[in-house]
């Protein structure tokens, strides 16, 4: 098997230094938390609300990213290999967001060239033995999700709520939100612009400080906005995990 290539903290270099420096004593601790598929790191500030220490992984640099630790590598030889090597062990829990292009809603070039993450990331999940959590948009293949809005979770800036359904799966019971409505109007939060159906309810482009408000997220730039999910969705789903039980008891 060929080992992922490796950054820390998005500075590439070789394999001998990346496995010795992303070996740090605090992973051991356990309240650390893995985020594949993190981004600029929508999910692992949500885990971080709930007083866990957070390891993103992407195969693209987040200079923007705001967990504890990041890897630059790809998520699915990432995981099969620090399997192998038992690193695992130092992890209380994974989440993972694979991409979703595939099955987004919105208009997507190529969409048949997106890769499909879920199925083979469902199979090395369910190999580490470790609670865990996939998230991605409705039309997903994930399998008995659960739906949770944003209007539910108070996600909101001034008469505007969050139009942002998503789906969780997970290796442990979940359970998810009524769509709610408790603002007059709705804010999408997608592609690389202002959807125009914003623009024929509202009749005017939301403001990017209404998005970030709405999403609870104040630390990316305008496209790693949308592709983020609100932390709110995170520390709502994880803390329905068996370890977050636990240690809430």
């Amino acid at each position: 098997m060929t080992e992922p290539r490796a950054s820390v903290h998005g500075r590439e270099v070789d394999k001998p230094v990346a496995q010795r420096q992303n070996r740090l004593s605090g992973v051991h601790d356990a309240s650390w938390m893995l985020d594949l598929c993190c981004c600029a790191g929508g999910a692992t500030r949500g885990l971080q609300d709930l007083g866990y220490r957070v390891c993103g992984v992407d195969n693209k640099p987040q200079p923007n990213y705001c967990g504890d630790q990041f890897v630059q590598a790809d998520a699915l030889a990432l995981l099969a290999r620090w399997m192998e090597l038992g690193w695992l062990e130092r992890f209380v829990g994974i989440w993972a967001s694979f991409p979703c292009q595939r099955w987004a809603a919105i208009t997507v070039r190529g969409r048949e060239n997106h890769p499909d993450l879920i199925t083979p990331g469902r199979e090395l999940l369910e190999e580490t033995g470790l609670p865990w959590v996939m998230e991605n948009v409705p039309a997903a293949p994930l399998r008995d999700p659960v739906m949770v809005c944003g209007g539910a979770l108070g996600c909101v800036s001034g008469d505007l709520q969050l139009h942002r359904h998503r789906m969780f799966e997970a290796n442990f019971p979940l359970t998810g939100t009524d769509c709610v409505t408790i603002r007059p109007n709705t804010v999408s939060v997608v592609g690389h612009g202002s959807p125009s159906g914003n623009r024929g309810t509202l009749g005017r482009n939301p403001r990017i400080a209404e998005k970030r408000e709405a999403m609870g997220i104040d630390w990316t730039n305008r496209d790693e906005l949308s592709e983020a999910i609100p932390p709110a969705y995170s520390s709502f789903i994880w803390a329905q995990a068996p370890v977050a039980l636990e240690a809430a008891a």
